[in-house]
């Protein structure tokens, strides 16, 4: 993790979410940072003490189960919050958030902002919004779970790849709990009822949204 001192740079990815907007105050004392690869971004800046908003990257949400083993539930592309809840004062550990594509980040540090966040009404208004939608994606991720792989697909393609298209095998047999080998079979049969279509190398969409 290193901090960008580079304000310019910072105006840019203020101005291309329009951030500033988030919040009543216009003294908000921003501050961008980046993450490499590989890094666990809450455990550089753990989310109890900073909300990020995600500008740029990607990031993997894991998840450590009781056997020790890191499963994948999603992966977040920019614009994206994190730290709602530790916003509130609590804080919540359960998933780590590793860098899979080089990530920036614009922070604010909760032990001198949570005062004036908790007192922000539009602040709060963005809050909410966030957290319900993560609310409904989780209810999804909970059928995707329980049903068979073609359900769990189709149910993660839906709601959480854009534009009905989704690649990377691998990544995506993880995050639904799968061989790699039934995922690919289950495509298949899917392009074969004419649901999905190729769309390029690893890459497939819905035949309909």
């Amino acid at each position: 993790m290193i901090e960008i001192t580079d304000k310019n740079l910072l105006e840019v990815y203020l101005n291309k979410y329009d951030i500033r907007s988030i919040f009543s105050s216009g003294d908000i004392p921003f501050k961008l940072y980046r993450y490499d690869v590989g890094e666990m971004m809450n455990i550089s800046h753990p989310q109890e003490k900073y909300i990020k908003f995600l500008v740029e990257g990607t990031i993997a949400v894991d998840k450590l189960d009781e056997d020790g083993q890191l499963h994948r539930l999603s992966t977040l592309s920019a614009p994206k919050c994190f730290g709602e809840v530790e916003v509130a004062g609590y804080s919540f550990t359960a998933h780590y958030h590793e860098v899979i594509k080089t990530a920036y980040c614009i922070e604010l540090p909760l032990d001198t902002m949570r005062d004036t966040l908790m007192n922000d009404i539009k602040f709060l208004q963005y809050l909410v919004k966030q957290m319900a939608y993560t609310i409904y994606t989780k209810t999804y991720t909970i059928e995707e779970i329980k049903g068979d792989v073609e359900t769990r697909l189709l149910s993660h393609i839906k709601t959480k790849c854009p534009n009905g298209r989704f690649s990377g095998m691998e990544d995506t047999a993880k995050q639904l709990r799968c061989s790699r080998r039934q995922l690919q079979r289950v495509v298949n049969e899917l392009i074969e009822k004419g649901l999905l279509k190729k769309t390029g190398w690893g890459e497939y969409s819905l035949t309909e949204l």
